[in-house]
């Protein structure tokens, strides 16, 4: 008998799965991005300086689209502002 696989809000490298349910991780990136024009807007009185991004785990796919979502809106709503580095954070400490 086979077993369903319900995977929720992380893909797998297989498409052997009943049903996945997730956010839109994209648009969520997409968000971010206009929160951090906001703030930066709010500091410098237009959205200029520089940013870096520092994710969690690399290969995490929620993670992955985060990201692109919020470089996808960082480039569209804050062109001139750099994104400097993109890394992976130490929480361990």
């Amino acid at each position: 008998a086979s077993v369903p696989v319900f995977l929720i809000d992380s893909k797998a490298n297989s498409e052997a799965y009943t049903s996945l349910l997730a956010t839109d991780n994209v648009a969520g990136g997409r968000l971010a991005a206009e929160a951090m024009v906001q703030a930066l807007t709010a500091k410098n009185g237009s959205p200029t300086g520089t940013v870096a991004i520092v994710s969690f785990g690399p290969g995490v796919s929620t993670l992955d689209e985060r990201i692109q979502g919020f470089e996808e809106g960082m480039a569209e709503l804050a062109p001139e502002v750099e994104i400097v580095t993109t890394r992976v954070g130490d929480f361990q400490t």
